[in-house]
């Protein structure tokens, strides 16, 4: 055991130092996925990244930026590959890349006082985890909770929940098993909604970029809240609340769960949704630009099932069903989408 964790750590400092020759990076990757302890390789890469923080060499925005690319290049090898093999590399690189990457974000935040003339840290320190494109992150809180967050997701949450309530941050779309506290209660702050919950099961939703924010509830109760209004509603299992950030209003449906949580089991599920809304998770799932030139198109509602095809694949299965025809540039990610 001994033995094999010293190689994995002399592998992973390899890669770090970029001391891997250009042709074994793959082959390297491929072992650490294979054979690697994944807490191992955190372990180690957390020593790195924690160095580049006190240092100051790099900046959160760089590393998404290095991020996105890795799993861009993911998704160009998805092209290249035939399906079997497509479906096994991507799922280890998708893993591998994760594990040393994440720990990029841990960032510590000290607050002093100096009324008493003594430094005393008087707020604690935080983490800050970001989805790229084209993955999905799953993790523990410090209270056990487990999280999913879905592409272009972050969630910031402190080190250690103290105090009578357990707060976190999110922006994008983040999927929350909930350890259940009934003193301490669980709230997930985003720009339009707080949610709150002791023990449950819920999506969240609430991407920067979307008009419609919603929370969806698995199992347990949970207490939606309009941000600054004091305005509320508690949602039952498989009920959903909905608000639309432009009019402020807010609906509750009775909801299939597994529509709107199947994204964290590595499958998207349409259910007669307008091909913008589609083509807009498409953009995030596959991290490319997709452009719709007919009103009419964007309008069309489609229905289908995504689990681990390519994006060609994926517009290929789309077009069977819908009147349309695609363009697709794999240099620069990009898609074009008009009615036939």
């Amino acid at each position: 055991m001994i033995k094999e964790r010293r190689k994995i750590t002399e592998l992973v400092n390899e890669f770090y130092h970029n001391r891997i020759p250009v042709d074994k990076v793959r082959e390297v990757i491929m072992q650490l996925g294979s054979e690697g302890d994944l807490e191992e390789i955190e372990n180690v890469m957390k020593k790195h990244w924690r160095e580049e923080k006190r240092t100051g060499l790099l900046e959160d925005k760089e590393y998404k930026l290095l991020l996105d690319g890795i799993h861009h290049r993911i998704n160009v090898l998805e092209e290249e590959k035939s399906a079997r093999t497509t479906v096994r590399m991507a799922r280890i690189l998708m893993k591998v890349a994760a594990v040393l990457f994440i720990p990029l974000f841990i960032t510590t935040v000290f607050l002093l006082n100096n009324r008493t003339g003594n430094k005393v840290p008087s707020a604690i320190a935080y983490n800050n985890i970001y989805t790229p494109m084209a993955a999905r992150t799953r993790f523990l809180l410090p209270d056990s909770t487990l999280v999913w967050l879905n592409s272009g997701s972050s969630l910031r949450f402190p080190l250690a929940f103290t105090g009578k309530t357990r707060e976190v941050f999110l922006q994008g779309e983040g999927y929350f098993d909930v350890a259940e506290n009934h003193k301490k209660p669980f709230i997930i702050h985003t720009k339009k909604l707080d949610v709150t919950a002791l023990g449950t099961s819920l999506d969240v939703m609430a991407y920067a970029d979307d008009r419609i924010v919603s929370a969806t509830l698995v199992h347990g109760k949970i207490k939606v809240e309009k941000r600054g209004t004091g305005r509320y509603v508690y949602l039952e299992p498989s009920m959903q609340a909905v608000m639309d950030t432009v009019t402020g209003k807010m609906k509750v449906y009775e909801v299939k769960t597994k529509y709107y949580t199947s994204w964290k089991e590595g499958t998207l599920i349409f259910r007669h949704e307008p091909m913008e809304t589609v083509a807009h998770k498409l953009e995030r799932w596959f991290n490319c630009t997709i452009y719709i030139k007919d009103d009419k198109l964007r309008k069309y509602k489609y229905t289908g099932t995504i689990e681990m095809e390519t994006l060609r694949e994926v517009l290929d299965l789309i077009k069977i069903t819908t009147p349309m025809k695609y363009k697709y540039d794999k240099d620069t990610r990009e898609v074009w989408l008009e009615p036939i």
